[in-house]
């Protein structure tokens, strides 16, 4: 075993550092201080990555839905059918709805502390996002679910 305090190797059955003096017990508490205090200090947290990335795959398959759906309606306006006013009125309500939730999922996470508000708020607003997008969403839902699973268990 080695002293956590100076190095020094301490011999088997010796409760004292023989090089600076500092007790078994109290090398040990240090080891398991450092331990917890590096555990609450870890830096970024799995949800927060996770929520990050599901917010932007969400959001870039969003905007790409929206491209496409402004091109298709284009083309058939062209050829005398278009898309749907009442699809057109949906999307126009919906997307932009899902593009607010997916950047706020960028944001939430980090400037809320309480970690059981940040994984109602993911959960729900990923089911919200999914049901907008009509299915569009499926990416950042599948991402943001999970993240706010893991901060609905996380301490």
């Amino acid at each position: 075993m080695f002293c956590v305090n100076c190095g020094s190797q301490i011999p088997d059955g010796s409760k004292f550092c023989s090089g600076c003096g500092v007790s078994e017990t109290a090398s040990t508490e240090r080891i398991t201080n450092r331990i917890e205090s590096d555990k609450k200090h870890s830096g970024i947290r799995s949800y927060q990555i996770l929520s990050i990335i599901g917010g932007v795959l969400g959001l870039i398959s969003t905007i790409a839905y929206l491209i496409l759906f402004r091109l298709v309606d284009v083309v058939g306006s062209s050829f005398g059918s278009g898309i749907e006013e009442s699809a057109k009125q949906y999307v126009s309500t919906a997307a932009p709805l899902a593009i607010l939730i997916y950047i706020s999922c960028f944001i939430v996470p980090f400037i809320v502390k309480k970690t059981k508000t940040i994984g109602i708020y993911l959960t729900v607003s990923s089911f919200v996002v999914l049901i907008a997008t009509s299915y569009v969403g499926i990416i950042g839902f599948a991402l943001i679910l999970p993240a706010g699973i893991l901060a609905l268990r996380s301490r």
